[in-house]
């Protein structure tokens, strides 16, 4: 087992096409087949983030992979991708509030896959009722929700080494 802690960046190794990244909000322990990176500085791990998310790091790390049915990514080759190691404190305030907001819809979508988890069986046998609820106004407050992960597409690699460092 690998341990991880808290804003550490942890990616599956297996099939890096899914593209599975999580920004860890807790310490822990995972599967030799998770790669995790811990920024050298903290206060830059919400950059790393949003360096290691990019489809570019992913297409970069498929260019690298060993193997055809369940492809492995080549951590070496991982190490040498670039990305600036020095960004500017708007793009490190940015990436900070993107990920503590990615963070908080991941723990609203939790909850909400457990209420479905309850409800769903509830209503497919006829226990829950929804024909007299007025649809109209329940999802009124999504309007004012503006999507904040688009933006972390915005943030080109260009010098990575020595900004980071592979636990495993």
């Amino acid at each position: 087992m690998t341990v991880y802690r808290s804003s550490d960046v942890l990616i599956s190794n297996i099939r890096p096409y899914f593209k599975k990244i999580w920004f860890a909000d807790c310490d822990g322990t995972c599967s030799g087949d998770v790669l995790v990176f811990r920024a050298k500085n903290p206060l830059l791990a919400p950059y790393l983030y949003s360096i290691l998310h990019a489809d570019s790091f992913f297409e970069f790390v498929m260019k690298g992979a060993k193997g055809t049915k369940m492809p492995r990514g080549d951590k070496r080759q991982m190490l040498t991708y670039q990305a600036a190691s020095s960004p500017r404190q708007d793009t490190i305030a940015s990436t900070t509030i993107l990920t503590e907001q990615i963070a908080i819809n991941d723990r609203e979508n939790d909850k909400l896959t457990a209420l479905r988890d309850v409800i769903l069986p509830k209503l497919m046998s006829g226990e829950i009722d929804v024909s007299k609820i007025d649809f109209t106004q329940l999802n009124s407050h999504l309007e004012k929700r503006k999507a904040a992960a688009s933006v972390l597409s915005l943030i080109f690699p260009i010098a990575l080494p020595g900004l980071w460092s592979p636990m495993q």
